[in-house]
């Protein structure tokens, strides 16, 4: 008997399989198989169904290759492998204060209190974006007194801070600044002009 192409192809995927799943003792049918099994038809695998209800009955290394040989034969495995199609939904456009409040989402930590009224004022988002981009412009002379004021190691020096707070003995790190650190990033986060240097300062912070 002459076999076809076909026939010798679809032999030869099943040595190759079978050798693999009893190398690899693959014995536990999966819900996806199940599902696989009732579209195909569990009498043409020539396995019978799971139980009502149980969806983890044990396949036996016969079995689970013929599961995988009716994968490839129906086209199910490329159909898994199928990247799902996406859709694009366009909603409505956003009013002016919608796209201030959009981009201070993206490029602040959120709209403070009159922040979107002020910049409706100044003439929307772009001006507010351009100066962000230049932090130098823009004054934070006020919150930099404050932070000076109620953490004055932000300007000093490392040999400085030494002298200043002492590391108690035995202790990894020094208790007073380990809890000011956080309290100082915070209010700069909070109440900086400059929230688009907050937002990178933030990040590479995270990062590092």
């Amino acid at each position: 008997m002459r076999m076809t192409v076909s026939t010798l192809s679809t032999m030869l995927m099943g040595v190759v399989l079978g050798v693999v799943l009893f190398a690899s003792a693959t014995q536990a049918q999966t819900i996806r198989e199940v599902d696989l099994l009732e579209r195909l038809g569990m009498k043409e695998a020539g396995i019978k169904g799971p139980a009502s209800g149980d969806t983890h009955t044990k396949l036996t290394a016969e079995q689970a290759l013929r599961v995988r040989i009716l994968e490839i034969e129906s086209g199910e495995r490329a159909f898994a492998n199928r990247v799902p199609d996406s859709q694009i939904i366009v909603g409505p456009p956003l009013d002016e204060r919608e796209q201030i409040v959009h981009v201070m989402n993206r490029m602040a930590f959120g709209a403070r209190l009159g922040d979107v009224d002020e910049l409706l004022k100044q003439g929307g988002w772009i001006s507010w974006v351009e100066q962000q981009l230049d932090p130098s412009s823009i004054s934070d002379t006020k919150l930099d007194k404050l932070v000076a004021e109620k953490y004055p190691w932000t300007k000093m020096t490392v040999q400085q801070m030494m002298n200043k707070y002492p590391r108690p003995e035995n202790a990894e790190n020094i208790p007073q600044l380990r809890k000011e650190l956080p309290e100082s990033i915070i209010l700069r986060a909070a109440t900086s002009n400059r929230q688009f240097k907050e937002v990178m300062v933030e990040f590479w912070r995270n990062h590092f």
